[in-house]
């Protein structure tokens, strides 16, 4: 219903040379996907795609490694977790994040897929990948509610 109003708009726009703004329906900029539906789906399945070919390169590079050192080289190569402060919690896109985590997980350190879940940080020595992106926006909020700056307090209240 919003793009019928939007897309005559977007016909329309011209940039000074005369030439049309293309419209795609997916962009990305400065590492972030950006859609015209204007939700994280695309990012997220993005950054998920990724986490797993960091960690199956970690998994395939060092194999012959113990798994303590494994998982000190997934800390140190696949959380970047990069923008998953700005996430929305309910999205289901955020659970698969958290799953494919797990698999990989168990993965690294050889245990079987029955095996629970909430194991894995206790052997990583680590928050589990949903309270660490939890943790970091709660951090992220906490920086701008206690700014030195006035304006940027008063925006964030």
């Amino acid at each position: 219903m919003m793009t019928a109003t939007i897309s005559p708009l977007i016909d329309r726009c011209q940039i000074m040379d005369g030439k049309p703004i293309e419209f795609v329906k997916s962009h990305s900029h400065l590492g972030n996907i950006i859609n015209a539906r204007m939700d994280d789906g695309d990012d997220i399945s993005h950054r998920r795609g990724t986490f797993i070919g960091q960690v199956n390169n970690v998994l395939c590079y060092f194999s012959a490694l113990n798994s303590s050192t494994k998982c000190t080289l997934f800390q140190s190569y696949c959380t970047s977790f990069h923008a998953c402060e700005l996430r929305r919690f309910s999205d289901s896109g955020v659970q698969d994040f958290c799953t494919a985590s797990r698999k990989r997980g168990r993965k690294l350190w050889k245990l079987p897929y029955s095996t629970h879940y909430h194991l894995l940080p206790l052997l990583c020595n680590c928050l589990p990948v949903f309270d660490e992106i939890y943790a970091r926006s709660l951090n992220f909020i906490y920086r701008f509610v206690s700014h030195d700056s006035d304006l940027i307090r008063f925006i964030s209240q």
